[in-house]
């Protein structure tokens, strides 16, 4: 799957607060992409009224992922367009 800067999640795949049983990605969290290395969550993006606009994220290659140990628990399989915001 090739990838452009833009990528989209469904909102549920997203949270502000991480807790430890959640898996999903998070401000500072890794998540994977299935056969297609690990994404980062660097930043959230709001508006006036503190809505997500959408998310910055650093993208790790399978092969850099690997050689850091990055093991993220869970990999997001597929990506719908609907009810998502932009990374």
């Amino acid at each position: 799957v090739l990838f452009d800067s833009t990528i989209y999640i469904e909102r549920s795949d997203f949270r502000l607060e991480d807790s430890k049983d959640y898996f999903g990605l998070a401000p500072g969290k890794d998540v994977g992409l299935r056969y297609n290395g690990v994404i980062h969550c660097d930043d959230v993006v709001k508006d006036g009224h503190g809505n997500v606009l959408s998310l910055k994220a650093t993208y790790v290659s399978p092969e850099e992922a690997s050689a850091q140990g990055r093991k993220p628990k869970v990999c997001f399989a597929c990506l719908r367009v609907c009810q998502m915001f932009t990374i």
